[in-house]
């Protein structure tokens, strides 16, 4: 994440130091951050596609898997007679 944040600090016209800064922060689980240091990508680069696929990619993490997905025990529940 420090390296990520020293990136853009350097070169903010470096649309890969978003992406990363990006990544790190969805490593860490802090999908808000995340979610804003790819949208601070974004505005400056609107067309960069590692950009935008990290975006989606936060999102998805952070709303968590779609509801009636397989979710609950999903059959691993140990009945037994």
């Amino acid at each position: 994440l420090e390296d990520a944040k020293a990136c853009v600090g350097l070169n903010p016209a470096f649309s890969k130091g978003y992406s990363r800064k990006g990544a790190a922060l969805h490593s860490l689980k802090r999908y808000n951050d995340s979610i804003a240091a790819y949208e601070e990508g974004l505005a400056k680069f609107p067309d960069d596609k590692g950009l935008t696929n990290g975006l989606e990619s936060v999102k998805r993490d952070k709303d968590g898997p779609p509801r009636g997905a397989g979710g609950g025990m999903g059959g691993m529940g140990g009945g037994g007679a």
